[in-house]
């Protein structure tokens, strides 16, 4: 007979109810310590991470959401002040952030950036004023290609934020001057950006040869005098659909100055000037340097577009046919921009120019689909790009 009783008249009437509440209880206990100890007694630390992705993938998806909602790990927002730089996953050129709507800082949760778009692109020429004496030693002219970008970058609760870079490419004096940038990394497992930073070289190089050789002194009565010239600029904007156009850049100024005479040489191009920038490359317009520039403004918008992640963004013209604002994205039209980069390196100006090319993994030379693309079709392989940072 079961020893449970009731408290008077007579006992419980069967007599397995007292193993049967014993072993119950025995097990209730243990669930609920179970329960109590996955659900509170845990031990919260902290990690740093550059991938919250991975770290918030919902690894216990099989578990009820009630369970786990305490242990699941979150990442904090990563917070990036205006005026601090930064890089892309890419790793290709660094980037200042110069402007934010309404706010201090830029709260970022490594979201992909979209619809990045490039205002400006300003070429700045400068002979020793202002520079160091181991960049002059190098070359007599100082030239850095800087760009204006705005993008956006979605938040947690999908709101867009509007937000402006600035970068700057001088691959002589990024090392010396902050907020200059040459190729942060150059990965040799990745063709693209190989190639990216090959032409950005190229007609950086070409560039600087160009204004040396406009600028130059004659020694020869044949040749006729130039003027003298200590900085320049020449700006860019407005990008059109087609790169191979001139006239790409549908709007710009420049302006060159010659300061130990006080005179300046300023002009503007673009539809509303009736001068478009072709007329100044037919013309020979005086310092002819329009072409070299042309090419390399061409290249900063289209590296800036790959390290962005831009490369997956279709843009169609009225009549439904797709743009061409990119040099880099197919491989016809990387040999066709690669056609003279052996000229180019060859009749550079620059001193110990060699010492540019990192490890002998770039080589001035025309990109062969045949041997140079992992795939014919889309070598470059460019991937969506997010801010690099520790969460």
């Amino acid at each position: 007979m079961s020893s449970f009783c009731y408290s008077i008249t007579r006992p419980y009437p069967y007599k397995w109810f007292t193993p049967v509440a014993v072993v119950g209880g025995i097990v209730l206990a243990a669930l609920f310590s179970f329960i109590n100890f996955y659900s509170n007694a845990y031990n919260m630390i902290t990690i740093t991470t550059n991938n919250p992705d991975i770290v918030e993938a919902n690894r216990w998806s099989h578990i009820p959401g009630s369970l786990t909602s305490r242990i699941h790990p979150k990442c904090e927002d990563a917070i990036i002040p205006v005026g601090s730089t930064f890089n892309t996953n890419q790793t290709a050129l660094s980037y200042q952030l110069v402007s934010l709507r309404n706010h201090p800082a830029l709260s970022y949760h490594n979201r992909r950036l979209a619809f990045c778009e490039v205002t400006q692109i300003l070429i700045d020429f400068q002979t020793s004023d202002d520079r160091q004496a181991a960049l002059i030693d190098r070359s007599s002219w100082g030239v850095t290609v800087s760009a204006d970008i705005t993008c956006n970058a979605p938040n947690e609760e999908h709101e867009f934020s509007n937000i402006g870079f600035r970068t700057h490419y001088d691959p002589l004096s990024w090392a010396a001057e902050p907020g200059v940038s040459g190729f942060i990394r150059v990965n040799a497992s990745s063709p693209g950006f190989l190639w990216a930073n090959t032409l950005l070289l190229a007609f950086w190089t070409e560039t600087v040869t160009t204004i040396v050789d406009q600028t130059i002194q004659p020694n020869s009565s044949e040749i006729v005098p130039q003027f003298n010239l200590s900085s320049g600029y020449i700006s860019f904007s407005r990008p059109g659909i087609n790169i191979n156009n001139e006239s790409f850049f549908h709007l710009g100024k420049y302006a060159f100055f010659n300061l130990p005479e006080s005179k300046a040489y300023k002009g503007n191009f673009g539809v509303q000037e009736d001068t478009l920038y072709e007329d100044f490359i037919t013309n020979n317009t005086w310092p002819n340097i329009w072409s070299p520039a042309n090419r390399l403004a061409k290249a900063m918008y289209s590296v800036i577009q790959v390290d962005l992640g831009q490369t997956d963004t279709v843009i169609t013209t009225f009549d439904g046919t797709p743009t061409d604002t990119s040099i880099l994205t197919t491989a016809d039209r990387l040999r066709h921009w690669t056609e003279n980069l052996t000229q180019i390196w060859d009749r550079s100006t620059v001193a110990d120019k060699d010492n540019l090319l990192p490890y002998g993994w770039m080589q001035m030379r025309q990109f062969d689909k045949n041997t140079d693309a992992t795939d014919p079709r889309w070598p470059l392989q460019f991937t969506p790009s997010v801010i690099s940072a520790t969460w």
